[in-house]
C-alpha cells in the first residue's frame, strides 16, 4: 500500500541467500515517477544487517548482565554501609574507650567518642596525637618495646595513667589486641 500510494518504504525483512541461509535485510524502497507523475520504477537500497543485529543483541545481553552486576554490587555496598554504620554506632555508644593505634608510629588512627571524651578531647583532636602524648608511662622506647611484646603475644593487658587535655591524670586499664598489616591497612593495635 505504501509504495502504490507513492510513499517511500523502509524496514527490515528476512531474506534467503542462494545457498538457503537466512539473513536480515534492511531496505529503503522509493518510487520513481515519470513526467506524467505516474510511478514508473522503484529504486531500492538494501543492506545485509544480520551481523549488526547479532552484535546489537550481544551488546544488549552484555549491558543487561552488567546492569545486573551493578545492581547486585550496589545492594552489597548498601548492606555493608548499613553494617558499618551500625558498627560505628555501637563503637561510639559502647561506654568504653576504643582506640586503634598505628603499630609502627604509635599514632592514633581511630578513637571513639567515649575514649576521647574521657580525656577531654574530641576524636579528631586525639587522631592528631601519638599514644605517647596521653599515656604518662609511655616513652617512644617503651612504646617500641611494648609493641614488640604485643605483636609476639597478639594481645596484652596493662594498667597505666593517661593524661587528660587539661593535664590531670586518670588510672586506666588497657586491653590490647594486635591486628597484623593487610593489603588494605597498616598493622595496628586495637585497645
Amino acid at each position: 500500500d505504501t509504495l502504490t500510494r507513492g510513499d517511500t518504504w523502509s524496514g527490515e525483512f528476512l531474506n534467503r541467500r542462494k545457498d538457503g541461509r537466512e539473513y536480515v535485510e534492511s531496505a529503503i524502497i522509493a518510487p520513481l515517477r515519470g513526467p506524467d507523475g505516474r510511478i514508473t520504477h522503484f529504486v531500492g537500497v538494501k543492506e545485509d544487517v544480520t551481523e549488526k543485529k547479532r552484535l546489537t543483541a550481544e551488546l544488549d545481553r552484555h549491558r543487561h548482565h552488567l546492569e545486573q552486576l551493578v545492581e547486585e554490587r550496589t545492594a552489597d555496598l548498601r548492606e555493608t554501609a548499613s553494617r558499618l554504620s551500625d558498627t560505628q554506632f555501637a563503637m561510639d555508644s559502647a561506654g568504653i574507650g576504643i582506640q586503634w593505634v598505628d603499630a609502627k608510629t604509635g599514632r592514633f588512627l581511630f578513637v571513639n567518642r567515649h575514649a576521647a571524651g574521657m580525656l577531654g578531647y574530641t576524636p579528631e583532636e586525639m587522631n592528631q596525637l601519638p599514644v605517647q602524648d596521653v599515656d604518662t608511662n609511655l616513652t617512644n622506647e617503651k612504646f617500641r618495646q611494648s609493641a614488640e611484646q604485643f605483636k609476639r603475644q597478639n594481645h596484652g593487658q596493662l594498667e597505666t595513667q593517661e593524661r587528660t587535655k587539661d593535664g590531670h591524670t586518670i588510672p586506666v586499664e588497657v586491653i590490647v589486641y594486635f591486628l597484623p598489616e593487610t593489603n588494605e591497612s597498616t598493622a595496628r593495635f586495637i585497645a
